[in-house]
This record gives structure tokens, C-alpha cells and sequence, in this order.
């Protein structure tokens, strides 16, 4: 389908509404290598978000050295984070954590203003939340939708592990 969808003039550039290039989809779902060689031959570069999928580290290294502030609050890749941890990245979301990564920034993911923390909670990926607690993200930072901590969302989304994990940490709201 790739290959058809190229040949019918598909720009490999095109990005969907969280900035994502096929290639970053491909990255991210661990698409077969066929996949992205044919998205690479038709001109498609590897982003920080695919890089990083692919531990390639060399590439991501050098896209933050070209640009610093791409992970800043208005940099292209301030989304990274919340998108490598819905994604289940661990070893991705340690990079961008040890690179600088806010660990409490609230983007627009999925129509909701919120922290990757938040996502965590939603989707119960205990390993995650307890690598972002303990990288500093603020558990009582409330999401710009429905004004719900962590906490509320591990308990809305029915993830008793995190609920518990977060009252570990004394949370209680």
C-alpha cells in the first residue's frame, strides 16, 4: 500500500494534526523496515519522534544539537513526550527526559490539554508514571478539559495501579 500510495505522488511530508510524517507512524508502530526504506527513498527524513522510536540516538542527538529548542514549550517537538509515553517508549521518554524534556508540560493531545503524567494514568503505564514522578512531574497539575489530576484520571479510567502508585506517593486528590 506504501509503495502504491508513493507512486500515486503521496507527499512524504504530510503530517497528521500531532505533526507525525508516515514515517514517524511507521516508526512508532514498529512498521517492517521495507516500510520505511520506501518512505526514506521517497525523501522522508527521520524526525526526533521517529528517531527516537528507533533508538536511533545518533540522529536525535544531532536534531537537538541543530536546534536546542525543539523541545522547549513552543519547540516542534514539545508534543514528543506525551506522544513516546501513549506509545509505551520507555527507553525514548528516558532520553527526552535526560535531554532537557519538560516533564510537566501540558499539551493538546487527543482535544484535552494535559500532562504526560495525565496519559499515563489513563492508559495505566505504571513504569512511566513512576519514571515521570520520579523525573519531577507534578502530580496535582490539573488537565484544561475536565480540571482532573492523575489521580482522577487513574480513577476515571479504572487503573487501580496508578491510583495506587500516586497515593503512594501521597496524592490524594
Amino acid at each position: 500500500m506504501v509503495r502504491l500510495l508513493l507512486a500515486l505522488g503521496a507527499d512524504v511530508s504530510a503530517t497528521d494534526a500531532t505533526g507525525a510524517t508516515a514515517l514517524t507512524v511507521s516508526a512508532l508502530a514498529g512498521a517492517d523496515p521495507s516500510v520505511m526504506a520506501a518512505l526514506e527513498a521517497a525523501g522522508a527524513t527521520l524526525d526526533l519522534v521517529a528517531a527516537l522510536a528507533l533508538a536511533r540516538h545518533d540522529v536525535a542527538e544531532r536534531l537537538l544539537a541543530e536546534d536546542p529548542t525543539r523541545l522547549g514549550p513552543a519547540g516542534r517537538d514539545a508534543l514528543a513526550l506525551h506522544v513516546l509515553v501513549s506509545r509505551r517508549h520507555v527507553e525514548a521518554v528516558r532520553w527526552l527526559l535526560a535531554h532537557g524534556a519538560d516533564v510537566n508540560a501540558t499539551r493538546v493531545f487527543w482535544d484535552c490539554d494535559q500532562t504526560a503524567l495525565h496519559v499515563t494514568a489513563e492508559h495505566g503505564l505504571v513504569e512511566l508514571a513512576r519514571l515521570l514522578l520520579n523525573a519531577g512531574a507534578d502530580p496535582t497539575i490539573r488537565d484544561g478539559k475536565y480540571e482532573a489530576t492523575a489521580l482522577g484520571w487513574a480513577e476515571y479510567c479504572h487503573q487501580p495501579a496508578i491510583a495506587a502508585l500516586l497515593r503512594e506517593r501521597g496524592i490524594t486528590c
